[in-house]
């Protein structure tokens, strides 16, 4: 369940832009409106609302967040081919920004658990790479990665060398 997405350095989105689908502390329509996904018994949950609404004046990035939520998605789904290009399209209207990386992140609850996991990258290479986890409610480092150094924390258990090798 996603409870916010953020992207910087995309299209008309030069510096962050955060979709937040974490609900304000109020108890106002809790049983219709929010959900609260399902946590550890020993942590308190967060709610998050059940819709979300994207609004603003013309020309004011609405469809590049959405955009850029989904060239997130593509890019995590085709991250195994290696010919494709990724579809990173840098803020052109500052030459500090033109030449950077884009930068996409969600947090998002999967199986009771807590996840960050975020990428920094052109379209030709993903520069950095990082996912967190909060089991129990406390923050574990699964990997970090900058090019190709690679930072697996403890709580990450497989074939690392097989994962560093097949990372493009």
């Amino acid at each position: 369940m996603l409870a916010e997405f953020s992207a910087k350095n995309f299209m008309s989105i030069k510096d962050e832009a955060r979709l937040s689908l974490v609900a304000r502390p109020s108890k106002d329509r809790r049983e219709t409106h929010l959900v609260e996904p399902q946590r550890d018994e020993h942590i308190r949950n967060q709610r998050l609302v059940r819709s979300a609404a994207i609004y603003g004046p013309n020309a004011a990035g609405k469809t590049n967040l959405i955009l850029a939520l989904s060239v997130m998605r593509a890019a995590v789904l085709n991250s195994h081919a290696t010919s494709e290009e990724l579809q990173m399209v840098p803020f052109a209207f500052d030459s500090e920004y033109s030449s950077g990386n884009s930068e996409f992140e969600v947090i998002f609850f999967l199986d009771g658990i807590r996840y960050q996991y975020g990428f920094s990258a052109t379209p030709q290479a993903v520069a950095d790479e990082w996912l967190f986890a909060w089991p129990r409610g406390r923050a574990q480092c699964w990997f970090e990665r900058t090019g190709q150094g690679f930072n697996f924390g403890q709580k990450l258990h497989g074939p690392k060398e097989t994962w560093k090798r097949a990372t493009r």
